[in-house]
């Protein structure tokens, strides 16, 4: 997928979940964008998304909804980024 159709994919609220699993080209601006126009997500699939950074899952912490997350093969993310990853206590 290009860039600008990762722009024109979501409207606000319209995506519960989000598969981007094997989106090798998404950049951390991309993914960020997604994720700020799409608040209510409660899941996220990012396997094989190699190109994210802890930078992109600093913005995750917004995503009070979040249930399940998927970051595997996401060689790029440290501990650092996973901390972003919002839990329910």
């Amino acid at each position: 997928i290009r860039h600008m159709t990762f722009a024109s994919i979501a409207r606000p609220q319209d995506i519960p979940i989000m598969d981007l699993s094997k989106c090798a080209k998404i950049s951390d601006d991309e993914f960020i964008k997604l994720i700020c126009e799409n608040p209510q997500i409660e899941g996220i699939n990012l396997s094989g998304c190699y190109l994210l950074t802890d930078r992109a899952f600093r913005h995750l912490a917004n995503l009070e909804h979040l249930k399940y997350f998927n970051c595997s093969d996401c060689s790029k993310i440290t501990q650092e980024g996973l901390r972003h990853i919002p839990t329910r206590h």
